[in-house]
């Protein structure tokens, strides 16, 4: 089985996978929140807002 590519995870999913991972769910958040050049507030209306790869990979080597 294939993994999903990395762009076709939603920030929630992002967040709930690092969070699974070990990651503290505020600190995901900052990170992610980083990486997007979004307020906190955003991810509460966008949780299910597709970043682009290069965002979703960017996120995820912070992390």
């Amino acid at each position: 089985m294939t993994a999903a590519p990395v762009s076709a995870h939603a920030v929630g999913m992002l967040l709930a996978d690092e969070t699974a991972a070990g990651l503290e769910r505020h600190e995901a958040e900052l990170l992610l929140l980083h990486v997007l050049g979004r307020e906190r507030g955003w991810l509460f209306a966008h949780a299910d807002a597709v970043p682009e790869p290069a965002q979703a990979e960017a996120f995820r080597a912070l992390c």
